[in-house]
């Protein structure tokens, strides 16, 4: 094992944009399961593969999409925000869509 090819928990929580304590907890939990391949344990930290950190953080760029915001605005209801989107739906469907 080269730790050149390996990132700590931490590091890769990092990567993914992620918050140190709980993008961290999130990954050794990953790891911990087995849902990491080539994650190993040294002493209590947990090593992950810079491969799949990278892969991950790639995917996660790729979802983003056109950067377009996701969710209801802010201040935005949960009310309001159906109504828009019911309306939407209501226009694509009268549009030939949907």
């Amino acid at each position: 094992m080269t730790t050149a090819n390996f990132i700590t928990s931490i590091e890769a929580a990092a990567l993914l944009g992620e918050s140190q304590t709980t993008g961290g907890a999130n990954i050794r939990t990953l790891a911990r399961s087995g849902k990491i391949p080539g994650a190993e344990k040294v002493g209590r930290d947990w090593l992950i593969p810079r491969a799949w950190a990278e892969e991950k953080a790639e995917r996660k760029r790729l979802l983003a999409g056109d950067g377009k915001p996701r969710g209801r605005p802010p201040g935005q209801s949960k009310k309001s925000a159906a109504k828009t989107l019911g309306q939407y739906g209501q226009m694509k469907m009268h549009a030939g869509g949907a």
